[in-house]
């Protein structure tokens, strides 16, 4: 395959008797790997909560506008990271599979055994351990956490612990249960984890749909109209692994086409997230539509950017820290004992609770940056002197 060619189009033209699967060329594999660090480091700006009784108080009587505004931003801004991450996942998963194989299904399915799965269930008995260690600090049921210790009750913890659940009626009328396992970026995790699981259904039908799959799946997602949803599995994650899925088996260059519509999709962004910002000012605006919207044009626009950044040579040192996405990813909200925590518990213990909204504010940007720095180190340190472990709790990344 021409290294010139992103998404192989000469293979793509190639007679059916001698095209050889869709492999990854180095620039296309480069900004897969560059997008990485920069999207876990919005998923730890999205969990970010700068929370002290006082600072609380102080955003929501509207005392401190400027933190409330930027509390209310981040998640919005960032919110294209874990879409992101599920475009990368499908268009990975099926890459290298021009025609459908048990045994090739079979191989990619152990392999996330180990990448997904294994590490899963480690950082979630992470977060399990910080949970009932804080509860036992406080002074409260640690039993009724674990459900009386039962198995249901313990294996509960790992695919929606109840900690953050909430239940949102949609267009139709459905209600919608929205809950997380007792790590809650790993929601991520558990719901790539059902997606192998149904990678042959999502194969044959975009086999049989093709595009068409699209026209049907994105208004559902725009507009919030699926009629069921259950702990991991959202329409959020089946269309963008679908889309990631769809490049791939379909040989689509989407590198190429992100940043031929980059101007269309920033413009996009940028109306969009303005429109959010505004919703509370311009009645009558849909926020959630326009929110989606917002994700949609984001996602573009992220590989779009990252392409250009790359070719001028500045994205070397996201590349640099790819290796430790996964580890800041997963090690920064654990309960109680993750990095956030950590830097927030330090940040407090040196300058106090903040008595002013610009110290406040500071200390906002500062604990989450803190964070993810302690998180590269703590990986490092592991690579090299516990490389096995190290591998395992990344899941051979």
């Amino acid at each position: 395959m021409s290294q010139t060619s992103v998404a192989g189009s000469s293979n793509k033209n190639a007679p059916a008797s001698v095209r050889t699967p869709y492999e990854l060329n180095q620039e296309l594999s480069q900004i897969i790997n560059a997008l990485r660090f920069p999207m876990a480091v919005g998923v730890v700006f999205i969990h970010n909560n700068w929370v002290a009784k006082g600072i609380q108080e102080n955003v929501e009587n509207g005392t401190w506008p400027i933190l409330g505004f930027f509390k209310a931003l981040l998640p919005t801004f960032f919110g294209m990271a874990v879409p992101l991450f599920f475009f990368i996942s499908g268009f990975l998963f099926f890459r290298s599979t021009p025609k459908w194989s048990w045994q090739r299904y079979g191989t990619k399915f152990n392999r996330r055994i180990h990448s997904l799965l294994i590490p899963y269930l480690i950082w979630n008995v992470f977060s399990i351990f910080g949970e009932a260690q804080n509860l036992y600090r406080l002074g409260m049921s640690v039993n009724e956490y674990f459900g009386e210790y039962s198995a249901l009750g313990v294996l509960r913890l790992f695919w929606c612990s109840g900690t953050y659940a909430s239940t949102s009626v949609n267009w139709l009328g459905f209600s919608h249960l929205t809950d997380y396992p007792a790590n809650i970026s790993l929601w991520f995790v558990r719901d790539l984890i059902v997606l192998v699981l149904l990678a042959p259904i999502i194969y044959a039908v975009l086999k049989k749909l093709r595009q068409w799959f699209f026209l049907l799946v994105i208004p559902i997602y725009l507009f919030d109209l699926c009629p069921f949803s259950f702990p991991g599995f959202s329409i959020s994650s089946l269309l963008f692994f679908s889309l990631g899925s769809f490049c791939s088996l379909e040989e689509i260059d989407f590198v190429k086409k992100a940043v031929a519509s980059m101007k269309w999709s920033i413009s996009i962004g940028v109306i969009t997230l303005c429109m959010i910002i505004l919703s509370d000012q311009l009645r009558g605006i849909p926020k959630e539509l326009i929110n989606r919207l917002y994700v949609l044009a984001a996602v573009s626009a992220s590989i779009a950017i990252a392409t250009c950044l790359l070719r001028r040579g500045l994205m070397d040192r996201c590349l640099h820290l790819a290796s430790s996405s996964f580890f800041v990813f997963a090690s920064h909200f654990v309960s109680y004992i993750g990095f956030l925590g950590i830097s927030r518990f330090t940040l407090l213990f040196i300058f106090g609770e903040p008595e002013t909204e610009w110290l406040a504010l500071i200390l906002f940007f500062v604990c989450p940056i803190l964070a993810v720095t302690l998180s590269v180190f703590c990986y490092k340190f592991m690579s090299r002197f516990m490389p096995r472990t190290t591998a395992v709790l990344c899941g051979g990344r």
